[in-house]
């Protein structure tokens, strides 16, 4: 199990932080991590820090919110819209329980007082961090799956799957909002029927295939379908 453990590869962390000593201090205790071990590259502005997050990908984000290019929560928001599936940590020197709910809110997964951090705090929570974020990144995605799915089955319920037209159920409901639009707009109702004569002579002499295909085209093409005869009135 151990070996197996050993076995896993690194996560890359991407620490920015301008505090130097700061930076040197928490690399080599997050170093000492080997289960599984921390690659971790530091960065000193927001600038690096952006162009790194183009340019590779990062398992986690520690980070200052007060850079030599910029500062507070609007730190935060800009790696956040350049790293939507990248969980991020902060780290302050600014014990505001405020800015914490804040960041939080906003998608941070945790936010650190630096005066109040040891590295068995910060190794649980770094892996915490990684593994709620991962386990939010697939919820959203089974959400997002089931939604698709949903609308797959109101549509199935609604529609005739031949021509794609309402079936009963789908006429009702749109009958009953074009009524209730017309009577807070005024307007009239035109109702467009397609009658297909000797449909069952054309299945039996030709097969169903080509039947279906006659019902299905009316609908795509009705001006190829059917000759109007009679002026249609604009009853607005």
């Amino acid at each position: 199990m151990d070996q197996e453990k050993l076995a896993q590869p690194g996560l890359k962390i991407l620490l920015v932080e301008d505090d130097q000593e700061f930076a040197d201090i928490l690399r080599i205790r997050l170093s000492k991590e080997s289960n599984p071990p921390l690659k971790i590259t530091c960065l000193a502005t927001l600038q690096q820090a952006l162009e790194a997050l183009l340019e590779a990908h990062w398992d986690l984000i520690l980070l200052d919110l007060m850079l030599p290019d910029s500062s507070g929560i609007e730190t935060f928001s800009a790696v956040r819209s350049q790293s939507r599936h990248v969980p991020i940590v902060i780290m302050s020197g600014l014990d505001s329980d405020g800015l914490a709910i804040d960041a939080v809110r906003k998608g941070a997964e945790d936010y650190l007082v630096k005066s109040e951090i040891n590295t068995r705090l910060l190794l649980r929570i770094l892996h915490h961090a990684i593994d709620r974020h991962r386990i939010k990144e697939k919820l959203v995605s089974v959400t997002g799956r089931l939604r698709e799915t949903n609308l797959r089955l109101e549509k199935m319920a609604l529609l005739d799957p031949l021509t794609e037209l309402y079936n009963r159920r789908g006429l009702q409901q749109a009958l009953k909002r074009e009524t209730r639009i017309l009577a807070r707009e005024g307007g009239g109702l035109m109702v467009l029927i397609f009658d297909i004569d000797d449909l069952k002579k054309i299945n039996d002499s030709l097969g169903h295939p080509v039947g279906d295909i006659l019902l299905k085209e009316p609908p795509k093409n009705p001006e190829l379908c059917a000759r109007i005869r009679s002026r249609c009135q604009d009853w607005r």
